[in-house]
This record gives structure tokens, C-alpha cells and sequence, in this order.
């Protein structure tokens, strides 16, 4: 009779990352960038990853694509998140902008100042 082990590893490389690499918001995102996926065990293992994935989404970095089984949670880098790896600024949370108008990709400005730059308005289509 032999005896067999077999080892499951969950890991997309997050939990290979140094807590210091984990803090950071771009070498993070550049891990995701290359495996598109992580695995909940890896993005839960500790503060730091869990701080830093929740900032990836809040932010609209990166988005679930929806696709896999637990324990994988697949994800594509957004606009916004190849971005933020080129100039690595942060763009504002989705909920910081409610009541602002976009009047080029990425940038806001209030109702009022899109008329002033002579922007058109467009409001929601109405339901009738």
C-alpha cells in the first residue's frame, strides 16, 4: 500500500509578495495585471493584502469578471487602473462623484461649470 499527498496551492503570487509589496497599491495591481486572478485565501491572508485588494475595487481599478470558481476570483485591470500604473495617481472613488459630470475621460467638473465651459449636458432619458 502507498501512501499519497497531494498539496492544493491557491495562490496567484499576492501571498509571495512581501507585506511592504502588499501595502503598495501598484505592485499589487501589476501582479493582477500578468494573473488576472486571485484566490480568497491569498487577498484574506492578512490586513495588508485585504486593505489593498479592497482599494483596487473601491477605486475601480480593477473589476470581477465574474468568470471562475470559488475559491478564484477572476479580474480585469480598467481604464482607470492602467492608468494609475502610468502615472500612478489614484482617480477618485465612484462615489465621490455623484453630481459631477465627466467632460473628458476622467476628468469631472460640476453641472454648473460644464455650462460654463460650454459643455452639453446630456440629463437621464426620462421613463414615459
Amino acid at each position: 500500500m502507498s501512501n499519497c499527498v497531494h498539496i492544493c496551492c491557491f495562490t496567484a503570487g499576492l501571498d509571495e509578495l512581501t507585506r511592504k509589496q502588499q501595502k503598495d497599491v501598484a505592485t499589487v495591481l501589476g501582479v493582477l495585471k500578468e494573473t488576472k486572478r486571485f484566490s480568497v485565501f491569498e487577498a484574506t491572508a492578512n490586513q495588508t493584502i485585504a486593505k489593498t485588494v479592497t482599494v483596487l475595487f473601491e477605486y475601480g481599478l480593477v473589476e470581477n469578471t465574474k468568470q471562475g470558481a470559488f475559491p478564484w476570483t477572476h479580474v480585469a485591470i480598467t481604464d482607470a487602473g492602467e492608468r494609475f500604473l502610468v502615472d500612478g495617481v489614484l482617480p477618485p472613488k465612484p462615489d465621490a462623484l455623484e453630481g459631477f459630470v465627466e467632460v473628458t475621460k476622467g476628468i469631472y467638473v460640476t453641472p454648473e461649470k460644464a455650462k460654463e465651459l460650454g459643455v452639453i449636458v446630456l440629463g437621464k432619458p426620462s421613463e414615459s
